[in-house]
C-alpha cells in the first residue's frame, strides 16, 4: 500500500481527492492533507508519503517551489501537480523537477483514477527493480563468502593446482603468489558463557578490522579458531610484531590468547604454512582440551556408524562428521601422528562391526588400516582411501543388520527406499506393517539409533544430493523428485542437515 498526501489550498479539492482515494483503499492510503507549501514541508517529515498531489497556485511558496525544497531530502517521492491553467511556463519549470504527471483542473474522476493507476504501476516497477537489485547483491555476497570459505578450507590441507590458484587470484584480486596462514584463539575468563562469547567475538572482530588495515587478507572460523590468510607484501616481515601490538590493544584484560603464524610460502605450500601456525596449539592446556575434543568426536563417529543403513546414508549423515574429525586430526597433529589416530579409529570401527555380528560368524574386511595408512605420504591419499573404506564398512554393516531386523522394520525400510518420493507418514507406514505407530517408532530407535522422520529425511536427502550433481537440474525438480512439494521447505531442510543450501552444494560439486 502506498501513502498519498494532498496539498491544495481549496477545501473542496481536498475533500474530493480524499473521497476518490477511499475508492482505492486497497492500494492507497491518505496520510495527510496540507493547505500550503510551508505546511506540506513540515507534514512530510511526519507522514512519509510515497505520492504527493501538489497544487501549483497556493499562497506563500507555490507548488513547484515546494517540490524543489522537498526533493533535496525526499528524492524518492512521486509528485503529481495540478493547476487551473495549462501553462507552458509551468510545464517548463516542472520538467527538471522530474514531476510524474501534470493535471489540469477540473480533474475528472476517471482522470484521477487513471493517474493513480499509472503511479501505482510505476512504483511497483521501481520496487521490483530495487528488490531484484538487493537480491542480486545478496547472492553476490553469499557467493563471495562461500568462495572465501571454500578457498580457506582448501589451503589448510590441499596442494592448490595452477588453474585453481589462477582462478582464486582473479576472484580475490591477489597481487602476489605468496601468503601465510595465521591462527588465533581467544579465551575469556568470564563466568557467564553468554558474556564470554560476546567478549571473544568482539575481540575477533576488532582484530580482523585492524589487521585488514595493514594487509590484504581473508578470514574464516576454523576448528574453534580464527584463520587468516595474509598476502605477502613489503610489510610482511613485521607481521608478528604488528599482530602482537593489535592483540595487546584489542584483547580484554580478563581474556588470553594463543597466536600461531606460519611462514610466507608459495601458493602450492600454503598447507605447510597452516601446519606451522598450528604448532602453538599442540601443548599445555590446549593439548588437554584437544585430547578431550578428539575423544568426543571419535565416540560420536562410532555411535553414528553403528546406526548407518547404507553408503547413501553415509553420504548424507556421517560424512560431515567424519570430514570434521579428519580436519581436526590432521591440523592438530603431525602427519605421522594423525595417521596413527586414523588407524585407531578404523580399527575401532571394524571391531564394532565384528562385535555386532556375534560369535561363530566370520567376516572378511577388504582393507587393512595399519598396512594401508602407513604407506600414505600425503593427506589427499588418505582422504580418498578413507572415504572408500568408510563406504565399504557401511555396506557390510547394512548387510549384517538387514538379516537381524524384525519383519515390520524390514517392510518399513523397503517401502521408504522405494516410495520416499511419496507422502510417507509414520501412521500409514505402521498400518502397512500391521503394527502400532508407537511400536514401529521404537523399532527405528532400537535398531537404527534414529527416529522415523530423520531416517526418511536421510534417504530423501541422500537421493537429492545425487540429483543435485546434475548441473542441468533445478532445485524445484529435485525437491519434487524426493518428496518435497515446496522447494523453499526442501532448501530449508537440506541446509539444516547438510549445512549449506542446495544451490551452494551444486556449486561445490561443480568445482570438484
Amino acid at each position: 500500500m502506498y501513502n498519498v498526501m494532498i496539498v491544495d489550498d481549496e477545501e473542496p479539492v481536498l475533500d474530493s481527492f480524499s473521497y476518490l482515494l477511499q475508492k482505492n483503499s486497497e492500494f492507497f492510503s491518505l496520510c495527510g492533507k496540507a493547505r500550503s507549501g510551508y505546511e506540506a514541508i513540515e507534514m512530510v517529515q511526519k507522514v512519509h508519503p510515497d505520492i504527493i498531489f501538489m497544487d501549483i497556485g497556493m499562497p506563500g511558496i507555490d507548488g513547484l517551489e515546494t517540490i524543489k525544497e522537498l526533493q533535496g531530502q525526499y528524492p524518492e517521492i512521486l509528485y503529481i501537480i495540478s493547476t487551473a491553467y495549462e501553462r507552458f511556463d509551468v510545464a517548463k519549470r516542472a520538467v527538471p523537477l522530474g514531476v510524474f504527471e501534470y493535471l489540469v483542473k477540473p480533474i475528472s474522476r476517471g482522470k484521477f483514477q487513471e493517474t493513480l493507476e499509472k503511479a501505482k504501476d510505476f512504483l511497483n516497477q521501481k520496487k521490483d527493480k530495487i528488490s531484484s537489485h538487493v537480491t542480486e547483491l545478496k547472492k553476490s555476497f553469499q557467493t563471495t563468502a562461500w568462495e572465501e570459505k571454500n578457498f580457506l578450507s582448501r589451503i589448510t590441507w590441499k596442494t592448490l593446482q595452477n588453474d585453481e590458484w589462477a582462478r582464486y587470484k582473479v576472484l580475490f584480486k591477489f597481487p602476489s603468489d605468496r601468503g601465510a596462514v595465521l591462527l588465533l584463539q581467544i579465551y575469556s575468563e568470564e563466568k557467564s558463557e553468554e558474556r564470554d562469547q560476546q567478549i571473544v567475538q568482539e575481540a575477533y572482530k576488532n582484530f580482523i578490522t585492524r589487521i585488514k588495515y595493514k594487509y590484504l587478507c581473508l578470514s574464516s572460523d576454523y576448528l574453534g579458531k580464527l584463520l587468516v590468510f595474509i598476502l605477502e607484501d613489503d610489510n610482511s616481515c613485521r607481521l608478528k610484531s604488528i599482530c602482537s601490538h593489535i592483540l595487546e590493544s584489542t584483547v580484554p584484560k580478563d581474556a588470553k590468547y594463543t597466536l600461531g603464524i606460519g611462514t610466507f610460502r608459495n601458493y602450492t605450500e600454503l598447507h605447510i604454512s597452516c601446519n606451522e601456525a598450528m604448532q602453538p596449539f599442540t601443548s599445555g592446556d590446549d593439548l588437554t582440551a584437544r585430547m578431550d575434543q578428539e575423544q568426543n568426536m571419535m565416540n560420536e563417529l562410532r555411535k553414528m556408524a553403528a546406526g548407518m543403513e547404507s553408503r547413501e546414508m553415509f553420504s548424507f549423515s556421517i560424512a560431515g562428521q567424519f570430514a570434521d574429525f579428519e580436519e581436526f586430526i590432521f591440523h592438530t597433529c603431525s602427519f605421522s601422528v594423525a595417521g596413527g589416530k586414523m588407524i585407531q579409529l578404523f580399527t575401532l570401527l571394524i571391531d564394532d562391526l565384528l562385535q555386532s555380528i556375534g560369535k561363530g560368524v566370520t567376516l572378511k574386511i577388504p582393507f587393512d588400516p595399519v598396512r594401508d595408512i602407513l604407506t600414505f605420504t600425503n593427506r589427499e591419499q588418505f582422504h580418498l582411501w578413507a572415504v572408500r573404506s568408510m563406504r565399504i564398512l557401511m555396506d557390510l554393516n547394512s548387510e549384517i543388520r538387514r538379516e537381524n531386523r524384525p519383519l515390520p522394520l524390514r517392510k518399513a525400510l523397503a517401502y521408504i527406499h522405494t516410495e520416499y518420493a511419496e507422502s510417507v507418514q509414520l501412521t500409514s507406514m505402521a498400518e502397512i506393517c500391521n503394527v502400532s505407530p508407537a511400536y514401529l517408532s521404537r523399532l527405528f530407535s532400537e535398531h537404527l539409533q534414529t527416529n522415523f522422520v530423520d531416517y526418511l529425511t536421510g534417504v530423501r536427502l541422500a537421493h537429492a544430493q545425487e540429483l543435485l550433481k546434475n548441473q542441468d537440474t533445478t532445485i524445484k525438480d529435485v525437491a519434487g523428485a524426493v518428496g518435497y512439494q515446496d522447494p523453499n521447505y526442501f532448501s530449508k531442510i537440506f541446509k539444516k542437515y547438510k549445512g549449506i543450501s542446495p544451490t551452494l552444494y551444486m556449486r561445490e560439486e561443480e568445482l570438484r
